[in-house]
């Protein structure tokens, strides 16, 4: 897959899972709403990383973003958006993955009793932030900046 698919693709995915946690907060589905924006951000913050280059199988992305911010890989114009994407996906990454699947094992708390309706609104508002991101960081790197057009991805 070449850099400019996978960062449709990836864009796509996180567009589609922001979907549907905005679904299941209206249902009071948490569990639901942060299981699928914690997928969100996720490939939000993938998509980024696809327009410089391999995306690391991990669920931690933030590491990955961070190491093209100390290569200094972005342009400077999206530095602060990037910073702030590290900040959003960094508590959506590994840990977060592991307690929406088996909720908290030590405490024998299930998923569905984990999470409520204040971390479900935050999780929702954290992926809404996220790819709104990643699609500005998409734009800006496949749209040619003569015409001001985007591209179809």
């Amino acid at each position: 897959m070449n850099a400019r698919s996978e960062t449709g693709y990836r864009l796509s995915l996180a567009e589609r899972f922001v979907a549907q946690p905005a679904r299941a907060f209206e249902y009071e589905d948490w569990h639901s709403c942060v299981r699928s924006s914690r997928d969100a951000v996720e490939n939000a913050a993938k998509s980024v990383i696809a327009c410089f280059g391999p995306v690391e199988k991990s669920h931690d992305p933030d590491k990955q973003l961070e190491h093209l911010l100390s290569k200094k890989a972005i342009a400077p114009v999206l530095e602060r958006d990037i910073k702030e994407l590290v900040r959003l996906s960094e508590p959506m990454g590994f840990k977060k993955h592991i307690q929406i699947r088996y909720g908290d094992e030590e405490a024998f708390i299930d998923p569905w009793q984990l999470f409520d309706r204040n971390s479900a609104s935050e999780a929702l508002e954290t992926a809404k932030k996220s790819v709104q991101i990643a699609g500005k960081v998409y734009d800006f790197y496949t749209r040619p900046h003569d015409s001001g057009k985007p591209r179809d991805r």
